[in-house]
């Protein structure tokens, strides 16, 4: 069983260095089609959120050696776990005004609120508790 819970937080900590990877690197090399996309003047942000997201990553690969999944899934699900919510309150004041950018941006929140959930569900299980063996 604690083999089974490491893999699916290993699978949680990959998923969310992958999909903040991912939309990093596109912030960073396009930052003024991201800003269309959503329809705001913000390429300079999202140059900045992007190469936060890419040490995000960094931060990641680095500490997964030296503490273990269990605890750098703790840290990561720290980190990520408000963002969801904080999407969605940007959502909820209509500062983001395009179609396209309302869908992108509940896509993301909602893809790394499910990252999140996994997170969760794999740092709940009593079985798992003690378990810092490193990765």
């Amino acid at each position: 069983m604690v083999e089974y819970m490491d893999t699916q937080l290993r699978s949680a900590l990959l998923a969310n260095a992958g999909v903040s990877l991912a939309s990093g690197l596109l912030m960073l090399a396009v930052p003024d089609t991201v800003s269309g996309w959503l329809g705001l003047d913000i390429a300079g942000w999202l140059r900045a959120f992007g190469l936060l997201l890419v040490g995000h990553v960094a931060l990641i690969t680095a500490l997964l050696p030296r503490l273990g999944v269990r605890q750098t899934a703790k840290l990561n699900f720290l980190a990520i776990a408000p963002y969801p919510f904080l999407l969605l309150g940007v959502l909820a004041t209509g500062l983001i005004e395009r179609s396209l950018g309302q869908v992108l941006a509940l896509a993301d929140a909602l893809v790394i609120g499910a990252i999140a959930v996994m997170h969760a569900m794999g740092l709940r299980n009593p079985a798992t508790a003690g378990h810092t063996q490193a990765a």
